[in-house]
């Protein structure tokens, strides 16, 4: 049998729809031949079975539209292009939380776990501010749906806002939407607002903290690595910063008092 050429051609339309869905450059895409109809092939039935030839094309141009182009030296049979190997980024069809004794509790679910490895949880106080506080590996297959949840391990705020982010191929983040969830019985007297945090910590006073107010920073063997005093009013907004202290990445004890209100929070200090 001798040799033939074949092209295929897609509109800019496809070729954008394409490279959107597997976060892919349409100039990577490859031929694949199969024996059998290639009609066939969905994302939970991957394989059209059958000999399976894959092949590069020439890619090209021809007006708006792509053209990708090889030469075949076997049978004339189903055409397809692609990328063998790389599935469809993951689908989040769901994400919400709730208070479950007195801690945040995550749910989401997904369509397959596509290309990610997993998902980062991350949270605010003040839904601007976002630290990772965790993370939950995929499972499942592709194209198969899974659930998913996580629980905070720290007490709920009055305020908890919370995300969800993975990596996609090509090293491309996306995030999930926010979920905000509030706590009624929450002690709005004191938090830390930006926890892991890098040079400067950010705090919030509650409405009732009003006078002279000392803030004591311990490390983990319990030595004072941070000891100021300040004056706050009702609902002040403190940033204080560390960036000049000797304070290394790493878990610390803040004690924050005002008269006879005392509050106690663990940190992570980060690079």
């Amino acid at each position: 049998m001798g040799t033939y050429t074949i092209t295929l051609y897609y509109s800019q339309a496809e070729v954008n729809g394409w490279q959107t869905a597997t976060s892919q450059s349409v100039n990577n895409i490859q031929l694949i031949k199969a024996t059998n109809v290639i009609s066939s092939v969905t994302p939970g039935n991957p394989g059209p079975g059958g000999t399976i030839l894959v092949a590069t094309p020439l890619v090209s141009t021809l007006g708006t539209n792509t053209a990708l182009t090889y030469s075949f030296a076997t049978g004339f049979s189903g055409f397809g292009a692609g990328i063998t190997g790389t599935p469809l980024p993951i689908q989040l069809l769901s994400f919400g939380g709730w208070l479950q004794n007195s801690h945040s509790y995550l749910a989401w679910t997904t369509s397959g776990i596509g290309n990610s490895s997993g998902f980062s949880i991350e949270r605010s106080y003040n839904g601007i501010d976002f630290s990772k506080i965790g993370y939950v590996a995929t499972t499942g297959g592709i194209d198969t749906a899974a659930n998913y949840s996580f629980l905070d391990p720290e007490v709920a705020e009055a305020d908890n806002y919370y995300r969800l982010s993975e990596v996609q191929s090509g090293g491309q983040l996306q995030y999930s939407s926010v979920v905000h969830i509030t706590n009624t019985d929450y002690d709005n007297g004191f938090k830390v607002i930006n926890n892991p945090f890098t040079t400067v910590l950010n705090l919030q006073w509650g409405q009732h903290s009003i006078g002279s107010a000392e803030i004591q920073i311990h490390d983990i063997t319990g030595k004072e690595v941070f000891h100021q005093h300040y004056f706050v009013n009702s609902n002040q907004f403190q940033a204080i910063d560390l960036s000049t202290s000797r304070i290394r990445p790493g878990i610390y004890f803040l004690r924050a008092s005002v008269g006879m209100d005392v509050h106690v929070a663990k940190l992570i200090k980060q690079f």
